[in-house]
């Protein structure tokens, strides 16, 4: 299936959109009811009459319809309103048969700010922008993770988007600040990933210091788990981050992702993180005042940003 697009300037409320392949004649036919009307020629071809309710507003405005035939001729496509004494202009058209596929969509956004629908528990939708999430990197960077990491980092720049990175368990983690930063992130909106599973004999004190010194944040996010017993080590490590005093630059999560960790998978839920793990910190006597700069304040900073035009 296709799916055309059409800028025009309209006053009119509906629409009928008219395709053919060479015989557009047989359009001027009055088509009875709502129903689509299909007028069938020798040659493979065929003339498609069908009505279009359309909410317009004065001015120039952009329609996409999709489920349209493969087989469509662009350059026969009539659009004219039903309703006598209204004008319809087409000021340009064009018509895509792409199977969707991960090269095509990237292909098509590559280069652009990609926005987000939302809808609130009342129904309203909004439009908000998103985040760069999960910018991985292997043990060791390898060449086509730099680049990706670089290109990230232009994109940020450009855009203002926050960036939270994935590393291997904490392995590379300063490399992927220092071409972050040689990009010219704001470290403000960047948090270096999964540093909860930096375990000696690994130097996790001087790494988890090191990056919150340079101003990004470290995020422990693999906590809450259905294995109580291995989030004990990870409270010492956060333990260890707060008595430095870096308080304002830490961040919890559970990197939640596999079916068995859903409440109806049998596992802790989405909000594990706060549900399993914070309390842990509470029996270690962090005090609520810390909690909420760690689970509302930091989060917010590392979010909040104002959009740059890409």
């Amino acid at each position: 299936m296709g799916a055309a697009q059409r800028r025009f300037k309209s006053r009119s409320s509906r629409i009928t959109s008219c395709s053919s392949g060479n015989r557009l004649g047989a359009a001027d036919q009055e088509q009875k009811g709502d129903s689509p009307a299909l007028t069938i020629y020798n040659q493979q071809f065929a003339v498609v009459r069908q009505k279009l309710p359309l909410a317009l507003r004065s001015g120039v405005n952009h329609l996409q319809v999709t489920d349209i035939t493969a087989h469509l001729e662009p350059d026969s496509v009539i659009l004219r309103s039903i309703d006598t004494g209204r004008h319809l202009q087409i000021l340009e058209q064009n018509y895509r048969n792409d199977p969707v596929s991960q090269q095509l969509l990237l292909s098509l956004y590559e280069g652009k700010t990609i926005d987000f629908l939302e809808t609130d528990k009342d129904g309203t939708a909004r439009t908000v922008q998103g985040a760069f999430g999960e910018i991985g990197t292997s043990d060791e960077i390898t060449t086509d993770e730099r680049k990706m990491l670089r290109a990230v980092g232009k994109a940020h720049v450009r855009t203002g988007l926050p960036i939270f990175s994935h590393t291997a368990n904490g392995k590379a983690a300063i490399e992927q600040l220092d071409i972050f930063q040689g990009e010219g992130v704001d470290v403000n909106h960047l948090v270096i990933g999964h540093m909860c599973c930096y375990f000696d004999p690994n130097p996790w004190r001087q790494v988890h210091a090191a990056i919150a010194k340079r101003g990004a944040y470290v995020g422990f996010d693999r906590v809450g788990g259905e294995q109580a017993e291995a989030d004990k080590a990870r409270v010492e490590m956060v333990l260890a981050f707060l008595e430095g005093g870096y308080e304002n630059r830490a961040l919890i999560a559970s990197d939640f992702s596999f079916r068995t960790s859903s409440k109806r998978g049998g596992g802790n839920g989405v909000a594990r993180a706060v549900t399993e793990f914070v309390p842990m910190l509470r029996e270690r006597g962090v005090k609520d005042d810390v909690l909420q700069r760690i689970l509302v304040d930091n989060p917010r900073r590392f979010l909040a940003f104002v959009p740059k035009n890409a």
